[in-house]
């Protein structure tokens, strides 16, 4: 049997090793079924494969139709090559990279049992996928909820300078110059300014309270 994908070849990949882990494992189930897996790039560009020994390796050139019918139909698993025989998949490693993933079938005598183990192939394809997509949304709700929960904190403390830095004897120009100061710790911007509208001469205008770093006005 055919060594399974190997870990150290992701510093020539760029590819994490979680990622490895997840095709090493799929690699070594399918083999033990006697088949293997082979991993293309979007680009069509074989990087690793693995099987049993006696599977043809799928081509490259069916990448970009895989691509294509996965992105209009949805599916996790489409069949590819010149008779449909190849089960695959899109395996997205990260946001930016997207592999190919191609089933090998073991070769069989006759025409039923080599649909049997396509099947089979296909199904096993299917779980991966449907696994590593909700392993996905659980990861974007999880930086959802991170970054929801880091805007709560910021909101919180400075609420919570502002209540006990507040005086009651404290003016109004010197209070909401704390609050200028406060909110430079939490944001990062040039300049900040705090504007109230004021009456002089009979007439309304914007005078600046409150302040801190660079602004063009």
């Amino acid at each position: 049997m055919t060594t399974p994908l190997m870990i150290n070849q992701a510093a020539t990949t760029g590819l994490s090793s979680s990622c490895y882990d997840d095709l090493n494992a799929l690699a070594s189930r399918l083999c033990r079924l006697g088949g293997g897996l082979s991993v293309f790039d979007a680009g069509g560009k074989l990087l690793f494969s693995a099987d049993a020994g006696g599977c043809t390796e799928p081509d490259g050139g069916a990448v970009p139709f895989v691509l294509e019918q996965v992105a209009a139909f949805g599916q996790p698993v489409v069949f590819c090559g010149a008779d449909a025989e190849i089960p695959a998949c899109v395996y997205e490693a990260d946001a930016k990279t997207r592999l190919v993933l191609m089933g090998k079938t073991p070769l069989c005598g006759d025409a039923a049992a080599l649909e049997r183990e396509k099947q089979y192939v296909a199904w096993i394809l299917e779980g991966f996928a449907r696994s590593s997509l909700q392993g996905r949304k659980v990861l974007m709700q999880i930086e959802k909820i991170g970054h929801e929960l880091s805007q709560a904190y910021e909101e919180i403390i400075l609420l919570y300078n502002l209540s006990t830095h507040m005086k009651v004897s404290q003016s109004t120009p010197a209070y909401l110059q704390l609050a200028c100061d406060e909110l430079t710790q939490l944001v990062q911007v040039e300049g900040i300014g705090i504007f109230l509208d004021r009456k002089h001469d009979g007439r309304k205008t914007l005078t600046l309270t409150a302040g801190a770093g660079v602004m063009r006005i």
